[in-house]
């Protein structure tokens, strides 16, 4: 049996469709998976030093990236109690110092005030009912109020990287 043009027609045409869903899939795909932003690529590689050597030297902008990306992490999912629970206190307080030169000293102080008193409260055996509730309203109010400076912070530390 020959084959005649119009019996290969409907072959050609399949693979013509899937070819052009292939190139469209493909297409949308490079479309979607945007390059990292700077600040997470800072971040990611001074992780990495760390894990290999806490004591490591890094640059000073990639430790303020380091510092106020990983408090962004910790703190604005989970909230400061939380965060702060999560992160360690003194790993908070250390991590501070990378708000300050993207012009968020303010909020630094504010989650430093907040730091010692989520420490005075853990040193206490005897917290009552309404420190506890006293203690829970606060950090809610400063969530509330801190929540917006922080979602910044992604944004600050590339305007921080690229200047």
């Amino acid at each position: 049996m020959t084959q005649t043009p119009t019996s290969l027609a409907l072959p050609i045409a399949l693979a013509l469709v899937g070819g052009i869903l292939i190139l469209w899939a493909t297409r949308r795909l490079l479309r979607r998976s945007k390059k990292v932003p700077m600040h997470v690529q800072v971040y990611e590689g001074v992780s990495e030093v760390f894990r290999k050597d806490p004591e490591a030297e890094v640059p000073a902008e990639a430790l303020v990236c380091y510092r106020a990306y990983r408090l962004y992490l910790y703190l604005l999912d989970d909230g400061l109690d939380k965060g702060v629970s999560n992160m360690e206190p003194g790993a908070v307080r250390a991590a501070l110092p990378g708000l300050e030169p993207l012009g968020l000293g303010d909020a630094a102080r504010e989650i430093d005030a907040f730091v010692g008193v989520y420490e005075e409260i853990e040193r206490r055996t005897d917290v009552d009912e309404s420190l506890g509730e006293e203690y829970q309203k606060t950090a809610r109010d400063l969530d509330r109020r801190l929540y917006p400076l922080l979602r910044e912070i992604p944004e600050r530390l590339e305007r921080y990287l690229g200047r």
